[in-house]
């Protein structure tokens, strides 16, 4: 395949919106069931199970996030005469209107699983797109189907959902930007 047959298959492909607009009742429906489905064990599951399984990414992203709201530096430590550890911030600090917003921890911490739900909806969405690519237009909805029940099934997946996590909105800012560059690199508008 040559650089001409691929920028001619990425051009011939429908647009995202187009996508959307086209396969609204499937998203609706299986995104809904995700959402239902997702929503329903957040509240059903007491935050304090949560308590001990926060460890590692999840727990170093609060930490940043604390002491950004704190300090105005996402500079912390794990305990007071250890050195501060190096870690991704941006997790973190993309998480503070909701720990300002919300002051009890378990309002936090659901409110940032509640947020997860919505970017694995986003997520589940674009990997529909992005699939419907190599589908028959008549089984795109199929393809919205799979990509949510991958979604529900995957258990990292469904971790994401439950944990402070950076793999949702990191996935969702990647496929947005993946969509975004097929739309704008076989555009025939002039860039710039």
């Amino acid at each position: 395949m040559s650089f001409r047959d691929s920028h001619d298959f990425h051009a011939s492909l429908e647009s995202f919106s187009s996508f959307l607009g086209r396969e609204w009742k499937a998203i609706s429906a299986f995104g809904g069931m995700f959402a239902a489905a997702s929503v329903a064990v957040i509240f059903a599951v007491d935050p304090a199970y949560f308590y001990p399984r926060l460890q590692t990414d999840p727990l170093r992203y609060l930490l940043k996030a604390h002491a950004f709201m704190e300090t105005g530096s996402t500079i912390t430590r794990a305990a007071v005469n250890v050195p501060p550890f190096l870690y991704a911030s941006a997790p973190g600090v993309m998480r503070i209107p909701l720990l300002i917003a919300f002051r009890d921890f378990d309002q936090q911490l659901r409110a940032i699983q509640l947020t997860h739900v919505l970017f694995v909806l986003a997520v589940a969405s674009m990997c529909a797109y992005v699939l419907s690519w190599v589908v028959p237009k008549n089984y795109h909805w199929a393809a919205v189907g799979f990509s949510f029940a991958f979604c529900a099934l995957a258990p990292w997946w469904t971790a994401n959902v439950l944990y402070p996590l950076a793999d949702a909105p990191y996935a969702a800012f990647s496929l947005g930007s993946l969509i975004v560059a097929r739309a704008i690199l076989t555009s025939d508008k002039p860039i710039g």
